[in-house]
């Protein structure tokens, strides 16, 4: 059964692999390989291939970035103990706070149900 193909190479021999994936540059126009990455570039002239979809990528990083920095509750480098105390207490209480708040909130959507 699976010794009966003496001679003939491998049982993937006539097995087609598929095309690379190719996409359009939109920069000179000219078709390349393309992995499906945000990274691509074209062969051609170096420009992303997705550009647009890069720039939002990074704007939405930085936009998390900045807003966890001004977040009310992070503990920043600079904080003395006491800062830093203050925050991880105050913390606890905004959690709790969001917790209960949600608890009530299901419970009032139960109850008419």
């Amino acid at each position: 059964m699976w010794g009966e193909h003496e001679g003939k190479g491998s049982i993937f021999s006539n097995v087609q692999l598929p095309m690379a994936s190719q996409k359009k540059c939109p920069s000179c126009g000219q078709w390349t390989v393309w992995n499906v990455s945000i990274d691509d570039t074209c062969e051609h002239c170096g420009a992303y291939l997705m550009a647009r979809e890069r720039a939002y990528e990074e704007a939405r990083t930085e936009r998390i970035k900045r807003d966890k920095e001004k977040f009310l509750f992070t503990i920043k480098p600079t904080d003395n103990a006491l800062q830093r105390v203050a925050r991880r207490v105050g913390y606890v209480f905004y959690v709790t706070y969001v917790a209960i708040l949600s608890l009530i909130t299901a419970i009032l959507f139960w109850l008419p149900g």
